[in-house]
């Protein structure tokens, strides 16, 4: 994949995150999974992208206990 694919993939993403910011957490995986390939790739993966991927991972881990009972 060229890199202006990634990059297209990657915009579409975090446009979709935008729309349902509340939910932004359960597109962290395929977001994850593009960074990967862009690493991969060589494509240099800017710090602020992979912060992103790691606030994504916590939201989604406090998601998982905010639906707990109590």
């Amino acid at each position: 994949m060229t890199q202006h694919e990634l990059e297209a993939k990657l915009y579409a993403i975090l446009d979709d995150m935008q729309r349902d910011a509340a939910h932004r957490h359960r597109l962290q995986p395929e977001y994850h999974a593009i960074l990967k390939q862009m690493a991969d790739e060589g494509v240099p993966v800017p710090p602020r992208l992979q912060d992103l991927d790691m606030r994504l991972i916590d939201e989604a881990v406090e998601a998982q206990f905010d639906n707990m009972p109590i």
